[in-house]
């Protein structure tokens, strides 16, 4: 888990990141040859304000994506109107994304699908049909069968402004939360395939 600390640590000299030979024990080797004893002597004070997280953005506009392990934190961004199907890594406890529809989908599906048949979703969304009176229903995800959101643009969800999280619960469970903005009587966009 080294790549966590090298999003917080940079040489201000180099602008590059600064790695940790073993995160446990603080003890190792920072990139190129200082000592982590010798780098955490010469430090007298840190503030807050020293540092800055800005996760990592993933915009899609092709028509696949397999998102990988060092990818997780991301927000991601659906841009292709003519949908998008994105892969999640194999779990790994604590993974998560966030997904961001910033282009409705108007063909296709946007399509959120896990790694394989024995990984399902569990958690809810809350659909909001956006063509009447803003009504909402929400949607549970069963834990069992369901192994994909998926989005048509219409009934299902996917205009722009939809929001999701996943985050990785177990080897098999992957959970989910969001607001999902559809059309007409919306319906569920779990779906096991």
């Amino acid at each position: 888990m080294n790549w966590i600390f090298s999003k917080f640590l940079k040489d201000k000299a180099t602008n590059r990141n600064i790695r940790l030979g073993n995160q446990n024990e603080f003890s190792g080797m920072i990139f190129p040859t200082t000592r982590v004893e010798d780098t955490i002597e010469e430090i007298t004070s840190v503030y807050a304000e020293d540092f800055t997280f800005v996760p990592n953005v993933v915009g899609l506009e092709s028509a696949t994506k397999t998102l990988s392990i060092e990818e997780s934190g991301s927000v991601v961004f659906l841009n292709r109107a003519a949908g998008i199907t994105v892969t999640l890594p194999t779990p790994q406890a604590g993974v998560t994304y966030e997904f961001y529809v910033g282009t409705s989908v108007t063909s296709n599906a946007y399509k959120i699908i896990t790694d394989a048949g024995t990984t399902f979703l569990v958690g809810s969304v809350t659909n909001v049909d956006t063509d009447t009176s803003n009504a909402v229903a929400a949607f549970t995800a069963d834990g069992t069968a369901h192994v994909a959101l998926n989005m048509n643009g219409t009934t299902t969800g996917g205009l722009r402004g939809s929001y999701f999280k996943f985050t990785c619960i177990s080897p098999t469970r992957w959970l989910i939360t969001g607001t999902n903005l559809g059309s007409g009587i919306v319906a569920t966009p779990f779906a096991n395939s």
